[in-house]
């Protein structure tokens, strides 16, 4: 496990060393807890973390720390998601998701934007629960630890300004398999600055 949390917090401060490079950037950091299964599976009798009975409804807490690089101005990103949690059978489970990401409305203090990616998702070991049926899906890795790949997830998320440089963010994410999340934390803004460029350029102002 530690192992485990040691290369998530590598990544993590990469990128963050990595956004600072970049002219308008921010990080965020989020504690998810509620999601929703899409689709009910052949496991819901080994949940630990449900809060309905079918196992519809889940609590499964986590930090979701993300990071966000603009290439064209304040408008699209390049974004970067790092998960880990306790997942609905009480295991470390974890998720790394890269996507672009386009802002649709912006009014005073408030944001609305979208965006879609890719996800590889992992956990601990299921197959030593007692009545786990496999999931083909999953491939084992190494260490106790199975992964799957989400090829297409999606996210909404909507951004309050509370300060000059931090956000209330809330989000909504598909990015674990038919699972839809709740994330909600703070967006801090490492630059929002653009970076000017020499000389002359006619390219569209958004």
């Amino acid at each position: 496990m530690w192992f485990f949390i040691k290369k998530i917090f590598q990544l993590v401060i990469g990128i963050f060393i990595f956004s600072i490079s970049f002219s308008q950037s921010n990080i965020s950091l989020k504690v998810s807890s509620l999601a929703m299964q899409a689709s009910l599976d052949k496991n819901v009798d080994i949940y630990k973390n449900n809060l309905t009975e079918n196992g519809k409804w889940l609590i499964e807490p986590g930090l979701v720390f993300s990071t966000e690089f603009f290439f064209v101005q304040r408008i699209a990103t390049l974004k970067l998601i790092q998960g880990i949690y306790l997942d609905r059978a009480d295991k470390l489970s974890g998720f790394t998701h890269i996507g672009f990401n386009r802002r649709i409305l912006k009014r005073w203090k408030h944001s609305f934007n979208i965006g879609i990616g890719t996800s590889i998702c992992y956990r601990k070991d299921w197959q030593i629960i007692e009545n786990y049926q496999t999931e083909d899906r999953y491939i084992k890795a190494e260490n106790g630890w199975y992964y799957t790949f989400q090829w297409l997830s999606f996210e909404i998320e909507y951004d309050y300004a509370i300060g000059k440089n931090t956000d209330l963010s809330i989000s909504i994410n598909t990015i674990r398999p038919k699972t839809i999340s709740l994330a909600i934390g703070l967006r801090y803004w490492i630059s929002k600055k653009r970076k000017k460029r020499r000389g002359g350029c006619n390219c569209p102002q958004f």
